[in-house]
């Protein structure tokens, strides 16, 4: 940025062109943070993908985790988190936080891949018992959660009761958290 010749002048320029850069990147960046709320989880047969009790031999339910995936159908690349929900009725934490980088767009698409985690070999090991993919939801910034919405399983084998909150990060505000301002 600084030449040979007028030097201290060029420095200053630099100094706040690249002061002025970085403003603008942080304002167009945003953060937010998107909750998930468990209300309900069923999978009345306990069965598992192809129709299999879960555990067939030792008559307990599946030991079922929920994996939130954000966007698309599946969880290659995409903001997770994992959730036991065979350890307790309210699993925890509860509700899940998401903190994203990025503007809020306005909408999401959720995926949920629900897994019977035995834990004993390779075979026994994240038996699929079912998948959602729920249709893209559109959430304004909120001070609450949305109503509890059911979402069927995409094999019609088991069903999840969500609810839903997005808000700013800290120092970010606008209608999609892409204006940082810090006191």
């Amino acid at each position: 940025c600084m030449h040979a010749r007028g030097g201290m002048a060029n420095l200053c320029l630099c100094i706040v062109s690249f002061l002025l850069a970085l403003s603008l990147a942080s304002s167009v960046k945003g953060d937010y943070i998107l909750e998930i709320m468990f209300h309900s989880y069923d999978n009345p047969e306990d069965r598992r993908m192809g129709g299999n009790r879960c555990d067939p031999g030792g008559g307990r339910a599946c030991e079922s985790y929920l994996h939130y995936c954000l966007g698309g159908n599946s969880c290659s690349g995409a903001t997770y988190f994992n959730y036991d929900i065979y350890t307790s009725a309210a699993p925890s934490p509860n509700p899940v936080s998401l903190s994203i980088s990025g503007s809020w767009p306005g909408s999401f698409q959720l995926y949920v891949k629900i897994t019977d985690e035995d834990g004993g070999g390779p075979s026994f090991n994240d038996e699929l018992i079912d998948e959602i993919t729920t249709p893209v939801i559109p959430l304004s910034l909120s001070t609450g959660f949305t109503n509890q919405m059911t979402f069927a399983g995409d094999h019609s084998i088991a069903s999840v009761t969500l609810s839903f909150q997005v808000e700013c990060d800290t120092d970010f505000y606008g209608s999609n958290c892409a204006t940082f301002c810090q006191d």
